[in-house]
C-alpha cells in the first residue's frame, strides 16, 4: 500500500483554481519534494494531503485514510501525520519538551513519564537536548524549528510534511534545519517537502515535482529533473532562481 495516493485533486477558493487535476503516488519510505513559484498551489496541496483543506474533486488516500471531497480528514490523520508548519506554531507557553510531549499525553494517552523520555529523545534527534526548558522566545528561529520537527516526530507518523520548513529562518540557520530532515530521508522516513532549497531537493529527494499554476508541469527523480528540465517553464524558473541564490 502507498503511504500516499492522490488522483486529479482540484480545488478553487471562490472562482479561482488553485490545483487542476494534481496527481502524486508516494511509496512508504520515500523522500519527494515539491517546488515551485509562490502562488503555484504547493501549500494548498500539502495542506489537503495532511487533511488540513478540503479537496473539491479527485481522489486521495493517506497513510491508509480515504478523503472525500469536501470533508476536512485532519482528525482521522491525528497520528498518521506530522505536518511542519512554516512559522512554527509552538505554543509559546510551553517549554521545548512541554511542546513535544502535550499531544502524545492528549491524544495517545500516554503517560507523563513516558511522554518524557520519549519527548527527550525526538529532542536529542534534533539536536535539542539542552534546550529542553527553554520557552521559544528563547530559542532561535532554527531550534524552533527543530522543535517543531521533535514535535511531529512525538506522534510516530507514518508520513511527515514540510511546508516550506525553512522559509521564515535566516540564511546562517536553514542548515541546521535541512540537515535534521536530511537525517529523516536518510533513515527512510516518508516524506514530502514543499521547498525552495533547489540544492537541497536534488540531494535528498528521490523525486521533485514542479509546479505551478496549480498544476504539475514536470516530475521525475530529482538529479535527472534538475540536470535536464523538459519544459521551458521549469527551466526559466531555475534560471531565476539560481540567479537570485
Amino acid at each position: 500500500m502507498n503511504a500516499i495516493d492522490a488522483i486529479g485533486l482540484e480545488k478553487a477558493f471562490g472562482d479561482t483554481p488553485v490545483l487542476r487535476g494534481i496527481d502524486l503516488t508516494v511509496a512508504p519510505g520515500e523522500a519527494v519534494a515539491i517546488v515551485g513559484p509562490s502562488g503555484s498551489g504547493k501549500s494548498t496541496f500539502l495542506r489537503c494531503v495532511a487533511g488540513l483543506e478540503t479537496f473539491d474533486a479527485g481522489a486521495l488516500s493517506v497513510a491508509g485514510v480515504e478523503a472525500s471531497p469536501g470533508k476536512a480528514n485532519a482528525r482521522a490523520l491525528t497520528g498518521r501525520v506530522g505536518f511542519v508548519f512554516q512559522s512554527f506554531n509552538l505554543f509559546p507557553h510551553l517549554t521545548a519538551l512541554e511542546n513535544v510531549t502535550l499531544a502524545p499525553m492528549k491524544v495517545r494517552g500516554v503517560s507523563r513519564a513516558e511522554a518524557r523520555e520519549a519527548g527527550l529523545a525526538m529532542l536529542t534527534k534534533v539536536g535539542l537536548a539542552d534546550r529542553a526548558h527553554g520557552y521559544p522566545s528563547e530559542l532561535s528561529g532554527g531550534q524552533q524549528q527543530r522543535c517543531a520537527i521533535a514535535r511531529a516526530l512525538a506522534m510516530q507518523p507514518e508520513v511527515m510534511l514540510f511546508d516550506e520548513p525553512t522559509s521564515a529562518l535566516d540564511p546562517e540557520l536553514v542548515a541546521e534545519v535541512l540537515d535534521v530532515i536530511r537525517d529523516l530521508a536518510a533513515e527512510g522516513r516518508t516524506l514530502v517537502i514543499v521547498t525552495h532549497q533547489m540544492d537541497f531537493a536534488r540531494e535528498v529527494a528521490g523525486r521533485t515535482l514542479f509546479m505551478d499554476e496549480g498544476a504539475v508541469v514536470e516530475a521525475g527523480p530529482s538529479r535527472d529533473l534538475f540536470a535536464n528540465p523538459k519544459s521551458e517553464r521549469f527551466r526559466r524558473f531555475l534560471e531565476r532562481v539560481l540567479r537570485a541564490g
